[in-house]
């Protein structure tokens, strides 16, 4: 049987060596929704709640169909491994009670099981399932490789979802709420200015292709003026209220302003401790010229 057939979730993998079919039937015990506890470590960070309320009614009518895992952290306490979204939406059912599967598992154990099941379902947005491949390498000493044959995807595939993680964190939100692609990201990340990057995760939150993207970005990076006026244009008509940040806009205009009236480039960025304005000179000369223009200007 090929590697990708046996993967199935991180249940299959935590039972297939140790449990034949009757002994995992045998291992399910029925707990009181009460005693048990989710993760607080687990990858997943956000549950939809109109999912988990479809799913909360389809447990009424057929109840918890899949037991869930977890482990055991004290008296008549249990922590979940697995199927934390069963166990909420339990909860909203009103059930009392919930089939679980009990392990004793360490720390180490338990974070990797919850790991490989959440990418495997495929339960993650893009940022946090890189978060979790990573996690996988850094805290498990698993190399690319491995981790790819673990989750059943190509290790260029396993590669480039790491790679996401080094969007600016604007960015990320976006890609995390769905405003922008992975395609979109990746164009993204193959800028290594954060104003160029900002303007093009812009002009994607409109709603333009991965091609269109593609287009835009080729003319940012062989003709900068008229890339940026090209990706500008769209952003000047569209109304501040529906950037993330009003700030975005203020920042793209300012700079705008800074090329039209001085012909030099310039950055503003928002810092942890307040506000950036980066100006780029060719030559000591074109400094000097707008120190004397401003210069002129205050007096």
């Amino acid at each position: 049987m090929a590697k990708n057939d046996r993967m199935g979730s991180g249940l299959d993998l935590l039972f297939e060596d140790n449990f034949g079919e009757e002994s995992s039937e045998k291992a399910v015990s029925t707990l009181r929704v009460s005693m048990i506890e989710p993760d607080r470590s687990q990858p997943r960070r956000t549950f939809d709640e109109d999912a988990l309320n479809e799913l909360a009614e389809n447990i009424k009518i057929h109840g918890v169909l899949q037991p869930i895992l977890v482990r055991p952290i004290g008296e008549d306490t249990y922590r979940i491994v697995a199927g934390e979204r069963r166990w909420r939406a339990a909860r909203i059912a009103g059930l009392t009670e919930i089939p679980a599967v009990v392990r004793d598992l360490t720390d180490a154990q338990a974070a990797q099981i919850s790991l490989i099941e959440n990418i495997q379902r495929c339960d993650l947005d893009p940022i946090d399932e890189a978060a979790a491949l990573k996690r996988l390498i850094d805290d498990f000493g698993m190399t690319q490789e491995e981790v790819s044959k673990t989750v059943g995807r190509s290790r260029s595939a396993v590669a480039n979802s790491i790679r996401l993680l080094n969007l600016p964190v604007d960015i990320a939100a976006e890609l995390k709420a769905g405003n922008i692609s992975v395609g979109h990201a990746k164009l993204i990340l193959g800028f290594d200015d954060p104003t160029d990057q900002l303007l093009l995760a812009e002009y994607a939150k409109q709603g333009c292709s991965v091609r269109e993207l593609e287009k835009a970005a080729e003319k940012l990076r062989n003709k900068p003026v008229e890339g940026e006026e090209l990706i500008k244009q769209t952003a000047e008509e569209i109304p501040a209220a529906k950037f993330a940040d009003p700030f975005k806009k203020y920042s793209i205009e300012t700079e705008e302003s800074f090329k039209q009236s001085f012909g030099i480039r310039a950055k503003v960025r928002k810092e942890k401790s307040g506000y950036s304005l980066k100006l780029d000179f060719k030559t000591e000369e074109d400094l000097k010229e707008l120190i004397e223009q401003l210069t002129a200007s205050l007096s």
